[in-house]
């Protein structure tokens, strides 16, 4: 079942009719809807901040207008004055907007409401609608409905109902503002953590690991090694996408600075996603296979950590990082202490 659609309401200017000797209905008229026009719907006392809303052109486009009642302050427990059903109502969609002319009923309700319109008393009208589709630009704090589900009622509004509908506007405004607030809030936590492993990388060999995209091919590592582009014009940038592991005291703008290739690598040098199995296979090295690794111990985590972290975006579980059985107890401490600080930032904030 889809999530319910939440009705809102919109303020607009609306006019009475004068009467003629030729025409006496009681005729009330406005554009209900503008298309393509910032309308500013709340502004922030605390800092200033306008949120705007656009309706795009064709918003109305397939809506079913053919029974939308003409209400006085959206009110369900008073007669209606107008109705597109029997064509007192008339809702015409055209190149500016929604234009909205009724009809009233020659009751003695809608007599008042004419009277109050056509002295100013009453100069409102409300929509009330359903969105269907809609997006936020959250550098313009602007909203765009590009496609209503329904049009609800149209409504002249007195004071009350006109707080209503600024209440509805501003609603929206204020979810909108908690919204951002906690993805900025969720953004300088990212980042922030992004520091703090860089931070910790910078004094390590371990490359940090950069989030990819990932394959599942076999795995050729020499080949890849040799498919990287190599020469003075060639930079630590490049060959620092391929690998997890740099010798600082190196030249790092030379290939053989660099272990543990796990990144695809074309026959022209661009190098691609990061491999599966080369993550895999790395893990298996750190962990003693094929000779093991030869760097020095306190980057083991660091290494692992980078290519744990590509085998996690493709909902692969990497290995555990095992000890290399070799290690004195001090550099079993010192190994401990850099998962105990890995551990921390992995979970700060």
């Amino acid at each position: 079942m889809g999530e319910k659609r939440k009705k809102e309401m919109r303020l607009a200017e609306m006019r009475a009719i004068p009467q003629t000797e030729e025409q006496q209905d009681m005729i009330v008229d406005g554009y209900a809807i503008v298309f393509e026009q910032p309308t500013i719907l709340w502004t922030d006392p605390d800092t200033g901040k306008e949120y705007k809303e656009i309706i795009s052109r064709g918003a109305l486009d397939g809506v079913d207008l053919s029974d939308v009642p003409f209400k006085y302050n959206h009110s369900d427990s008073l007669m209606i004055m107008a109705r597109s059903r029997n064509k007192t109502l008339t809702l015409t969609p055209d190149d500016y907007g929604l234009r909205v002319s009724a009809i009233l009923a020659p009751t003695t309700a809608g007599k008042d409401l004419y009277t109050l319109i056509q002295r100013g008393d009453i100069n409102k009208m409300s929509f009330a609608f359903y969105v269907a589709d809609d997006e936020y630009d959250r550098n313009t704090s602007t909203r765009r409905i590009n496609k209503f589900a329904a049009i609800g009622d149209v409504s002249a509004v007195d004071a009350p109902a006109y707080e209503q509908t600024t209440l509805s506007a501003r609603s929206y405004c204020e979810g909108r503002k908690a919204a951002d607030e906690l993805l900025e809030k969720e953004q300088q936590a990212a980042e922030k953590k992004k520091l703090l492993f860089q931070k910790y990388f910078e004094s390590h060999r371990a490359i940090p690991y950069v989030k990819t995209g990932t394959v599942d091919e076999p795995w050729d590592g020499a080949k890849m090694r040799a498919n990287l582009k190599a020469g003075p014009d060639v930079k630590a940038d490049y060959y620092r996408q391929a690998f997890a592991w740099v010798d600082q005291d190196a030249n790092p703008d030379a290939k053989g600075s660099y272990k543990f290739i796990h990144h695809d690598v074309s026959d022209g040098g661009a190098i691609g996603p990061a491999n599966i199995k080369g993550c895999q296979t790395g893990i298996a090295v750190l962990n003693g296979s094929m000779g093991g690794s030869k760097i020095p111990d306190e980057d083991r985590q660091g290494v692992y950590e980078h290519l744990a972290a590509h085998l996690r975006d493709a909902k692969v579980e990497p290995d555990e990082l095992r000890s290399t059985g070799n290690c004195n107890n001090e550099d079993e401490d010192m190994n401990m202490d850099l998962r105990r600080k890995l551990l921390i930032i992995k979970t700060y904030l």
